[in-house]
């Protein structure tokens, strides 16, 4: 063969193939990676977030519940000197205070249950009390019972200075937390069981409540509703009782008007002044 001739190669050198790209990763839909989560983790993250909103909303609405006591209305009596004296605190007889309403063992009133008679003449009534804000009347009793600035009437000994009251009656308008708009008696009745409920933050814990009358306001020709009720409790390891009212009925201002009524087992001899006081309740004409 000449020099100058050169001779190709049979074949040409293989050369490694380079490796291919690395695919672009798949794009997947929320719904697709949703689907890979086991359905028992599912619902159990979505229980979760339910049982979360259900405490959130009854904890606003126990909050709600507990408005403060409202200051008692000012009130004026016809035909009698006031003398009011400076207010004076629970006696040591009367319920301790409580926490919270929740402790207090209450049931749901009945829809219908006649007052009492109770044994005793009770006290006299001397005089009307006008509640101008509330837009009721009601009776003034007489001794032992006292005018106070800051309870419409309390109890006391006669002439014994600085002994607390051992009783107490109260009127305000009905507080908008315990009643909108009410128009039926059926109305009446739920925001006056709501009103006792409110009244037991005063009593301590473990306190039971028994019914002892549910019924309409009686002759004042408006809507309105009466409990009657009595409350045990203990203080110290011994059991005391107090009976006590709540009536909460129509007048011509544009809430309703709460009267309260409380007197501890101290002072069962006038237990039958609950009943007077109750019965008293009209509304006031303009």
């Amino acid at each position: 063969m000449p020099p100058d001739v050169k001779v190709a190669p049979l074949h040409e050198p293989v050369r490694p193939a380079a490796d291919p790209p690395p695919a672009a990763p798949e794009r997947r839909s929320l719904g697709d990676r949703l689907s890979d989560i086991p359905v028992r983790i599912a619902y159990t993250v979505a229980a979760a977030f339910l049982a979360v909103v259900l405490i959130v909303v009854a904890f606003l609405v126990l909050v709600g519940f507990g408005d403060a006591d409202p200051s008692p209305s000012r009130v004026r009596q016809l035909g009698v000197d006031d003398g009011a004296a400076p207010a004076a605190t629970l006696s040591p007889t009367a319920p301790a205070a409580s926490p919270s309403p929740s402790a207090v063992l209450i049931p749901p009133p009945p829809a219908l249950k006649r007052l009492p008679v109770l044994k005793g003449t009770g006290t006299q009534v001397i005089a009307p009390v006008v509640d101008d804000v509330s837009g009721i009347t009601y009776g003034r009793l007489a001794r032992p019972w006292r005018m106070s600035r800051k309870a419409t009437q309390v109890l006391t000994e006669e002439d014994a200075a600085g002994v607390p009251p051992q009783a107490l009656v109260r009127s305000r308008p009905l507080p908008a937390s315990l009643g909108g708009l009410l128009t039926t008696p059926a109305a009446y009745r739920a925001a006056a069981a709501r009103a006792v409920r409110w009244t037991l933050r005063s009593y301590p814990e473990g306190a039971a409540v028994t019914w002892r009358g549910s019924q309409p306001v009686a002759a004042t020709g408006r809507n309105g509703w009466t409990l009657l009720y009595e409350v045990g409790y203990f203080v110290a390891g011994v059991r005391h009782s107090s009976l006590a009212a709540v009536v909460v009925v129509e007048t011509d201002r544009e809430r309703p008007a709460l009267l309260t009524v409380t007197v501890p087992d101290g002072e069962r001899e006038l237990w039958p002044d609950v009943l007077t006081l109750i019965g008293s309740v009209r509304p006031a004409t303009a």
